[in-house]
């Protein structure tokens, strides 16, 4: 490496294949919280419906509220992702000299 060039950059190919990357792990990772999250209330609702035998409001409302939790959980993933991109699009701008 040649001290008056500095380190090296990474070439933009490999930044824009890890950006990519991270929107397709975030873009999949979406239908997987909504889905765990529907089932897991369902069965825990249906649970607690054999345990106290309230059949078939308790799995209604597992299912309602395991439909909030994932909802709450993808709307603060996609914000971060906002904030990231937003973050990334600020680096990039060129700085201006007071």
């Amino acid at each position: 490496m040649d001290p008056s060039t500095g380190p090296k950059k990474r070439p933009n190919r490999v930044v824009r294949a890890a950006e990519n990357a991270r929107t397709m792990g975030a873009a999949t990772a979406i239908p997987s919280m909504i889905l765990i999250g529907l089932l897991g209330g369902y069965f825990l609702g249906a649970w607690l419906e054999r345990r106290y035998g309230h059949a078939p409001w308790l799995s209604f409302g597992g299912l309602v509220l395991g439909g909030v939790v994932s909802v709450r959980k993808v709307v603060e993933v996609l914000r971060q992702e906002q904030r990231r991109a937003r973050a990334a699009d600020e680096s990039k701008k060129p700085r201006r000299n007071p």
